[in-house]
């Protein structure tokens, strides 16, 4: 792994298919903001002939947080790769959470999370 990858303290988890763009925007505003070497994506800080689930665990074992993007069709994703061992972003969040490392989700995207009434305990008689 290339040393730089060490030193990210932020790791952006997201789905290609889901929220590429928007955790592209994400990275260059905290790269510009917290520098190259402190924010890790995927696409830019993986090399050719790197191992990607080794680079993805080594750097979040060093990382101070993971930020989810969460995309309209994030869920719908997760349910259909349940059963996938190649689940790379349940896998990263997993890993972090694991980790005691803070992980923020990000909503993105025009679709709402559906609410869910919050159910009320009574007390026993």
């Amino acid at each position: 792994m290339a040393p730089r990858d060490a030193m990210a303290s932020i790791f952006i988890s997201y789905r290609r298919e889901d929220a590429s763009g928007h955790a592209g925007r994400l990275c260059d505003r905290l790269t510009a903001r917290f520098g190259n070497d402190r924010v890790f994506m995927d696409i830019q800080d993986i090399h050719p002939g790197q191992n990607f689930a080794t680079s993805i665990e080594d750097t979040i074992a060093t990382c101070d947080c993971v930020i989810a993007v969460i995309g309209p069709h994030w869920l719908e994703s997760v349910q259909k790769r349940a059963t996938s061992p190649d689940d790379f972003v349940r896998h990263e969040i997993g890993a972090g959470l694991q980790r005691h490392v803070t992980v923020i989700p990000v909503l993105v995207g025009a679709r709402a999370c559906r609410q869910r009434p919050i159910s009320r305990r009574t007390s026993p008689s």
